[in-house]
């Protein structure tokens, strides 16, 4: 693991739920593994997003986007 500069870092699941723990059904609910007709037309409308993405590799990205609406 690379040098941080936090003194405290959670490197796991399991950290992470021994401190939050674990989500409620409504919150695992709200998961998509696709943009949906919902997501698709708010995101059509919006000037600004975000993209996060994450591979294989586990390592994640996230991206600023932004033009007129609908770009």
């Amino acid at each position: 693991m690379p040098p941080t500069q936090f003194s405290d870092v959670i490197t796991t699941e399991a950290d992470l739920r021994a401190i939050m723990g674990s989500p409620s059904e409504l919150v695992i609910r709200k998961q998509l593994d696709h943009l949906d007709r919902h997501a698709r037309d708010f995101i059509g409308r919006s000037p600004f997003l975000l993209m996060g993405t994450s591979g294989a590799d586990q390592l994640g990205d996230v991206s600023p986007r932004g033009d007129a609406p609908g770009f």
